[in-house]
């Protein structure tokens, strides 16, 4: 199933559910190793390359997991892991976002349209609620978020616990 066929001014980039397949993950590992320092760093919140950082990214999305590909190169990855009650102050289960841009493909639209995909989805699950752990000095995604839904911050993490409910956006 394909997201979006055509991302506008990326260049025919496609988003999609990701694969379990080996060619996913040796396509993540290229983006990983594409991915500076400090893209890694953000994403992570401290040091995470290779085939740990692939681990990371994989593990407990299950289903929930986008890639936004042009031609045979992964050039973001999206996941949604669900998390406990009582996130953010709520009742019922959240979920929890992480987005990895290669540098030279973010601020593009690419990560826009990844968070559009897990926004999907979690609304699919009936999710209140989604959550995302930042870094205080990442301007460029409070207001991402605030557009997906109303939002709260707290600090929490090593830096900021964003918090955006879905009932009202819907």
């Amino acid at each position: 199933m394909t997201i979006v066929d055509r991302l506008p001014g990326t260049a025919d980039v496609v988003i999609r559910p990701l694969h379990d397949g080996q060619g996913d993950a040796d396509a993540i590992l290229a983006l990983v190793d594409r991915c500076s320092p400090a893209t890694l760093y953000r994403r992570f919140h401290g040091v995470a390359r290779g085939p740990r950082a692939v681990e990371l990214l994989l593990s407990g999305s299950g289903d929930d997991s986008f890639c936004a590909w042009r031609g045979d190169d992964c050039v973001g990855i999206g996941g949604l892991a669900l998390g406990a009650g009582g996130d953010c102050g709520g009742e019922g289960p959240s979920g929890h976002l992480g987005v990895l841009i290669e540098d030279r493909w973010q601020r593009m639209g690419v990560g826009s349209a990844l968070m559009a995909a897990l926004v999907v989805r979690a609304r699919e699950k009936g999710l209140p609620r989604l959550v995302a752990d930042i870094q205080a000095e990442n301007d460029f995604l409070r207001p991402l978020m605030g557009r997906i839904g109303p939002t709260s911050t707290s600090f929490g993490y090593g830096g900021l616990t964003v918090c955006i409910g879905l009932a009202a956006a819907a």
